[in-house]
This record gives structure tokens, C-alpha cells and sequence, in this order.
């Protein structure tokens, strides 16, 4: 049957192979990549992501400061070059929960999985793979609204369990 262009705008992927996915549609990528991420600690993500940033790449990333292992990761991030910002949390409680990718402005993956070990490869969990450019766009644009609230320095407040535990 031949592939209609209606067919090509929306794939949905699921456990095992998660992890590959992501890791492809990154090494892929060659203009932008844009992250907001709940949990972001899987190590083959980050080096793609690494290497991405190395070929000339423009990585931004929005992480939830909620999440420990995600200092680590913006650390390993930041040490490749990547722009790094932490999610503005402005009530106590509240968390960033999106699992988004946004690749080269054509391609979304959005999402069940953290992009973590268990959420990629071990958990029972979905992404749907978007390349219908008016949604891919409006990913974008909340991606811009969040970065431009975000900041690149961890919220102190949260070491004073002001919004919770981290």
C-alpha cells in the first residue's frame, strides 16, 4: 500500500527500541534540537546529544529542577557546549512534566518516556513520533515561551524545600 503523506505525520513507537529511536532521530539532526524533559539521565542520549552540539548543532534543553539526577546531567550537558536552562517554577508543588524533543523544526517526539534508562528501554511506555509541521510548530512555540521564563542557574528555592523536595 503506498504511503500517503497524511500517513507519514504520525508514527507512534513503543518499548523495546525506545531508546534507539531517540538516539537515531538525534544523530540525524542537523540544525536545532530543542528538549523539555521531566527526567533526562540516559547516558546514550546524552553523549548523541553531546555530539550533536559537537557537529554544530544549536542544543537547548529545559529541565524540571525537581528531579535530582537532572544536575548531573546539566553538568555532563553544559561541559559539551549545550545551552542548559531549568524550568521556572513558580507554585509550590508544581513540576515541568512534558517529554518533549523538537528536531531541526520538522520532527516531534512526544510522549510517556523520561528519557531516562528504565523510561527508554525498560517501562512500558509510548512516543509519538509528529512531523506534521503546524503541531511541531506549536511545540515550538511553547518551548520558546518556557525558555524565555526559564533560567540557567538552579533555583534556590528549592534548597530551601520552598517548592518541595528535590
Amino acid at each position: 500500500m503506498p504511503k500517503t503523506a497524511a500517513a507519514e505525520e504520525l508514527r507512534l513507537l513503543f518499548n523495546p527500541g525506545l531508546e534507539k529511536a531517540v538516539c537515531e532521530k538525534i544523530e540525524h539532526v542537523r540544525q536545532s534540537l530543542e528538549i523539555e524533559m521531566y527526567d533526562l539521565s540516559n547516558k546514550a542520549v546524552l553523549h548523541q546529544m553531546a555530539r550533536a552540539q559537537q557537529r554544530g548543532v544549536v542544543v537547548r534543553i529545559i529541565l524540571c529542577p525537581t528531579q535530582e539526577t537532572n544536575i548531573k546531567s546539566a553538568e555532563t550537558l553544559r561541559q559539551a557546549g549545550c545551552d542548559v536552562r531549568w524550568f521556572a517554577l513558580n507554585r509550590p508543588g508544581r513540576k515541568m512534566h512534558l517529554k518533549t524533543g523538537i528536531f531541526d523544526d520538522r520532527i516531534l517526539l512526544f510522549g510517556s518516556p523520561n528519557w531516562t534508562y528504565a523510561g527508554l528501554t525498560f517501562n512500558h511506555e509510548g512516543l509519538l513520533v509528529v512531523s506534521r509541521l503546524s503541531t511541531v510548530h506549536q511545540a515550538r512555540a511553547q518551548f520558546e515561551s518556557d525558555w524565555a521564563t526559564a533560567t540557567s542557574v538552579y533555583p534556590a528555592r528549592l534548597s530551601d524545600g520552598a517548592f518541595g523536595k528535590r
